[in-house]
């Protein structure tokens, strides 16, 4: 028995050894969503829980930015203080052209899902001349100032972090909206919105894909297997919420709830759905994550020129990794 009893210790030491060593194995990142907690990011979450990234032998962290927090994910990102960073492709743009080393290792939404919701009919964006709109902040004057310049619009714009409140309270004649978040504020919190009422950009060529995954250079050529066990994570994350809906709501709520941020289950419930309808390619019809492509790219671009919302041209192998 007493050699029995020293071999069952031996054997859990090793196993305790080669746990922690396993540990110090996983490689670290910090990932900062661009907004507050919410079912947009629910393959991220999923990923954690369900230890998919773990899988892939990394720990990760991660961070969100408060509501009124001054600063931007960019901000985080460019000192250093971050690894990774979601933002729409838009704003990467801009930033890029500004001067900000960013590329983009993973395009999540492969298509736009960025509406317009007046008071009124609106049927065309010549409908939107001379209009009072709610956008959001700062960081989306580029966007702003693009769909005015591609029109030819006169737009008082009014930024603010709730845009939806503006909008019920009739502070603004319309609100730009994603069809995956402040849309479905206005549908639950008026009980419905005329179709007539509603202008998707996407009709009227703005067909900009959003969200993708954002580094620096200086990270991506340190560390460019970690982004892609990351990506590889990332991705089986979304795939699982496809199938698993329910309990990746579920999984949603505690990071929610861990924010102190004011949301329902029908919201989360109707977000994902669409999110989840966005993250489908138009060309092949799949959950394929494809990255950007040079026409989609080079189209956007070049439309931020014109409207003079970037300064310069940025090329496409400055900013795509696929």
């Amino acid at each position: 028995m007493r050699v029995v009893s020293r071999l069952l210790a031996i054997f859990a030491a090793f196993c305790i050894c080669i746990s922690s060593a396993c540990r110090a194995e996983l490689q670290e990142l910090v990932f900062m969503p661009h907004w507050i907690p919410q079912g947009q990011f629910a393959g991220v979450y999923v990923a954690q829980d369900k230890g998919f990234f773990h899988d892939e032998g990394l720990k990760v962290t991660i961070r969100h930015m408060g509501l009124n927090s001054a600063e931007t994910p960019l901000d985080y990102l460019t000192r250093g203080q971050v690894d990774i960073t979601s933002m729409q492709l838009v704003q990467a743009v801009e930033a890029r052209a500004a001067g900000a080393p960013l590329l983009n290792v993973m395009q999540l939404s492969q298509r736009s899902g960025l509406w317009c919701v007046a008071h009124r009919p609106i049927r065309t964006p010549q409908d939107l001349n001379h209009m009072k709109i709610g956008t959001w902040r700062s960081s989306h004057r580029a966007v702003c100032t693009m769909l005015a310049g591609m029109h030819g619009l006169n737009i008082h714009w009014v930024y603010g972090s709730r845009i939806s409140s503006l909008f019920i309270y009739k502070a603004v004649d319309a609100t730009l909206c994603f069809s995956y978040n402040e849309y479905i504020r206005l549908l639950l919190s008026t009980g419905s919105v005329a179709r007539e009422n509603v202008l998707r950009f996407s009709d009227f060529g703005y067909t900009a894909p959003e969200d993708g995954l954002y580094v620096t250079e200086e990270t991506y050529a340190q560390r460019r297997d970690a982004l892609e066990r990351f990506a590889r994570a990332v991705r089986r994350g979304w795939e699982y919420a496809h199938s698993h809906q329910a309990e990746a709501l579920a999984i949603s709520a505690r990071y929610i709830r861990a924010g102190h941020v004011s949301s329902n289950k029908e919201l989360e419930r109707m977000m994902l759905d669409e999110y989840l309808r966005l993250l489908v390619n138009p060309r092949t019809g799949l959950r394929d994550f494809a990255p950007v492509t040079q026409e989609e790219f080079d189209k956007l671009v070049d439309d931020m020129v014109r409207a003079r919302a970037i300064p310069r041209k940025v090329e496409y192998a400055e900013m795509i990794r696929p």
